[in-house]
């Protein structure tokens, strides 16, 4: 038993823990990589939630060309097309900026308001008009990266008339500044990523 505890404390006094300079150097191994990694994190996070913005568009394509067929028409009441987003978070807002919406360039002669909802019958007879809150020219995000979420105000680059469109959708997906991400479609089905928030 002797022997044991003679040879623990000879171990004992002879090891050795780090100095300050070792973990000096863990320290600064450590901050390297976070200074790496995590901004790779972060545009890795905002290309996964552009996703949204191309589900969304597509979405919105689909709708309008099947109300077209119906209607002779495109329109901007993206409700009343058939077209809608689940709740929950979303950080894009898709959809026709309201001074598009409120022009006079839809119906099947091309000449009456886009939030008009035509018949179908070839007429232009307006049997509804837009809704708030129902029949809304766009959906507006819910939340924003590292900013005040994006509104109808952000959503410049869109066109309609009977015959064409431009939907947009333009969301905060970045923190630490930089442009919103903007997605446009159009109805030959160009998907563009207009401007990059990455």
């Amino acid at each position: 038993m002797s022997k044991i505890l003679s040879y623990l404390q000879k171990n004992k006094l002879n090891s050795k823990g780090f100095t300050l300079i070792e973990l000096m150097i863990v320290v600064a191994i450590i901050g390297i990589l976070s200074a790496i990694a995590i901004p790779n994190y972060q545009r890795y996070q905002a290309r996964s939630r552009q996703t949204e913005a191309r589900l969304n568009l597509s979405g919105l394509y689909t709708a309008e060309q099947t109300y077209v067929v119906d209607s002779s028409t495109f329109g901007a009441c993206i409700n009343a097309i058939g077209f809608s987003i689940s709740s929950g978070p979303r950080f894009y807002t898709t959809g026709f900026s309201d001074a598009i919406a409120g022009g006079a360039t839809c119906g099947p002669a091309g000449g009456a308001a886009c939030t008009d909802i035509y018949d179908g019958s070839g007429t232009g007879v307006a049997v509804n008009t837009c809704v708030a809150g129902v029949d809304v020219s766009h959906f507006a995000a819910s939340t924003g990266v590292g900013a005040a979420a994006t509104t109808e105000a952000d959503l410049g680059a869109t066109a309609l008339s009977n015959t064409a469109f431009t939907a947009q959708s333009v969301g905060r997906i970045l923190s630490g500044g930089g442009p919103n991400d903007a997605w446009t479609i159009n109805e030959t089905k160009t998907l563009s990523n207009t401007v990059s928030g990455i």
